[in-house]
């Protein structure tokens, strides 16, 4: 059982089983739970930039990073440019990449390296970096059940 009592078990390391949502009396039902139990290797890692810059079209014209430009393949899994509403001129870039030694494989990269210069530059200061493990995802199948 897991330690939460809610009858999930160890798969591989990882705590795998429903989760109770203490709002709404239900369980989530095909949920992917990713947890560090004992050592366990994450699933997953995303790393999230944030920027603020007042030339966002001159961003979006260097381009989008390629899985096939460049003489090593990037190593993310999906990547999302966003734009925040509450905060005009804010951006975060979100990178959801197999493990954390995958994202350093990619910012290893010299495209990685290049492209990330040339966006500092069009900043109107620094990026701030935010490394994150993933805990769990819920994938929000409609035929999960």
């Amino acid at each position: 059982m897991a330690p939460d009592g809610g009858g999930a078990v160890p798969v591989c390391g990882l705590w795998r089983g429903p989760l109770h949502s203490k709002h709404h009396g239900s369980s989530v039902k095909r949920i992917s739970i990713h947890r560090r139990h004992r050592g366990a290797i994450m699933a997953g890692f995303v790393q999230i930039i944030e920027f603020q810059t007042s030339r966002i079209e001159e961003v979006e014209a260097l381009g989008r990073p390629s899985r096939t430009e460049g003489t090593t393949a990037p190593t993310f899994r999906r990547i999302m440019a966003t734009a925040d509403r509450d905060r005009p001129g804010t951006y975060l870039t979100i990178v959801e990449f197999d493990s954390y030694e995958s994202a350093m494989e990619n910012s290893n990269r010299p495209e990685t390296s290049d492209f990330a210069a040339k966006m500092a530059a069009l900043c109107d200061g620094p990026p701030t970096f935010r490394n994150l493990d993933v805990q769990w995802e819920d994938a929000g199948d409609a035929e999960a059940g």
